[in-house]
């Protein structure tokens, strides 16, 4: 299996990001990468030279006292040519040695409706939320 690294996605990274999703422009995804918040920071996954995935981790805010600090690992995309050669492993390896993640900083992973990815149980990663999603679509609803 070859090398895989993961490095911070930079504003030049557009035309990468562009490859991995297959749609959007690049101008698109270069504005997105300027625009990103301290608290999300965006990662392409290089394999052998070749950027093949990108992934978004997100520092969640806690109240609870002694609660240790929470992130959301989310955004995954992978291209296809890449799935079961081990990218997701390594990056779950990259989480835990770059951010303590399963140590000192509890992880959130979002996968797939109907999707129990194995690599994750066997990070010991578990469910645990439901998630609810309010598409945009759905802002036309009004509360009553």
């Amino acid at each position: 299996m070859a090398d895989i690294s993961v490095r911070p996605a930079q504003a030049g990274d557009g035309g990468l990001l562009r490859d991995i999703y297959a749609r959007g422009t690049v101008e698109e995804f270069t504005s997105r990468l300027a625009g990103a918040g301290e608290a999300t920071r965006y990662h392409l996954v290089e394999m052998a030279g070749s950027a093949v995935a990108v992934l978004a981790v997100t520092d969640l805010g806690r109240l609870r006292p002694g609660a240790p600090p929470r992130s959301l690992l989310h955004e995954i995309k992978l291209r296809p040519c890449v799935r079961n050669l081990g990218v997701i492993e390594a990056v779950l390896r990259w989480l835990a040695s770059e951010t303590g993640a399963g140590t000192e900083r509890e992880l959130i992973v979002l996968a797939p409706l109907d999707d129990e990815p194995a690599v994750l149980a066997a990070f010991g990663l578990r469910e645990s939320h439901r998630v609810f999603r309010w598409p945009v679509a759905a802002n036309e609803v009004t509360a009553a």
